[in-house]
């Protein structure tokens, strides 16, 4: 009998998909390492097989015990763009997110992106409790962190391309804040530009990135930002009030709570709130000026030592704007030192009182650090 070398190989192929099937985790490993051993020539016969794991109705075909999560590791691990179509059949199957992100091609690249609204809106329902930052969202998702992971510098374009062009909003959304997470500082170079979006869910994640790395070079930027929105009044995204709970309503809300959300999984945090935040962060004594003017408007001249006191006689409206202002100041402390010896050169009384009780209260901090340095 003539030896079939095709033949063989494809049945060596089999027995190792068969090996998947196994409850050991060790042998599974194995048969992983094995096939990816054996290299390109098993990527057709690995996308034949997985052409009949295609999900139906949202399960897949032996849901028990499913060798292709295995199969689709060996495929990233082998990197053979062939085997793109077919991973794609596959979303969203985790690892068939894993292995496109790891063979790395425009095209799989570009899969992976127009898959992400679907992805954030998967996991931002498993949160009861606003999310402080989109950040934090990215930690907490496993499958969106394993993904990008493997998006390295040849991942950056593509991003950056589908945050700036992409027809949908909540992709350019979401490709800002995986691009917000990636920490060379020639990412952030590259994401500054990009500041410019108008939509405030793209540009906020970047802000909170720059404000992270204390990215000095993003400062005009956020400055001409900061004079377009200083004069909002959106600190921070206002609590929505409860409603009465009634029979019609309460319908309502159960439906919506299982309804496909639509928004983003935004924000808690606004756009004037997150560029204070990164000109506290990175700010000169300029910025310091402007703060101080602005908190000097809002409080009145014994603010500091009433406030001390529990005794606060600002008109409500102006409390939290002069305790924005103030906290500021204090969090630049030496960088808002020139600023507050002008304030107490100043010819206003109120500006001169002020600036001295924030010195002072910088300086006393100051100290405190140098004690706590020379006690180590």
């Amino acid at each position: 009998m003539k030896y079939d070398k095709d033949k063989r190989f494809k049945e060596q192929v089999g027995l190792l998909i068969d090996t998947m099937y196994a409850r050991d985790h060790d042998i599974k490993k194995s048969a992983i390492v094995q096939l990816s051993l054996l290299g390109e020539g098993v990527v057709p016969y690995l996308c034949e097989f997985l052409e009949t794991k295609i999900p139906v109705h949202g399960g897949f075909v032996d849901e028990l015990s499913k060798p292709e999560d295995e199969l689709c590791w060996v495929l990233g691990i082998i990197g053979d763009k062939r085997a793109v179509p077919v991973l794609k059949k596959l979303l969203p199957l985790t690892e068939a997110v894993v292995a496109l992100a790891k063979i790395g091609t425009p095209e799989a690249q570009s899969i992976i992106i127009d898959q992400l609204p679907q992805w954030f809106d998967e996991w931002k329902d498993h949160f009861d409790q606003p999310i402080a930052s989109h950040i934090t969202l990215i930690n907490k998702s496993s499958k969106v962190d394993t993904v990008f992971k493997y998006f390295d510098d040849n991942g950056v374009p593509a991003l950056s391309k589908a945050m700036k062009e992409h027809k949908d909003p909540k992709v350019r959304s979401y490709a800002s804040m995986i691009l917000s997470e990636m920490s060379s500082d020639m990412k952030i170079s590259a994401l500054i530009p990009l500041l410019n979006d108008p939509d405030p869910e793209v540009t906020i994640p970047i802000i909170l990135r720059i404000t992270k790395s204390k990215a000095v070079e993003a400062y005009p930027v956020l400055v001409d930002i900061w004079n377009k929105i200083k004069d909002n009044s959106d600190w921070k995204v206002p609590e929505k009030k409860p409603e009465r709970v009634t029979a019609e309503n309460l319908y309502a809300t159960v439906a919506d709570r299982y309804k496909p959300q639509s928004s983003l999984p935004s924000s808690y945090i606004t756009l004037k709130s997150a560029v204070f935040d990164a000109l506290v962060a990175i700010g000169d004594d300029k910025i310091a000026e402007e703060f101080l003017g602005a908190f000097c408007k809002k409080a009145d001249s014994e603010y500091e030592d009433r406030h001390q006191r529990g005794i606060v006689t600002m008109r409500p409206d102006n409390y939290e704007d002069a305790e924005h202002f103030k906290n500021a100041l204090l969090s630049m402390s030496d960088r808002a030192i020139p600023a507050l010896i002008k304030g107490i050169q100043s010819e206003d009384e109120k500006t001169q009182d002020l600036s001295k009780l924030l010195l002072n209260r910088i300086q006393e901090k100051i100290r405190e650090r140098k004690r706590e340095k020379a006690d180590e």
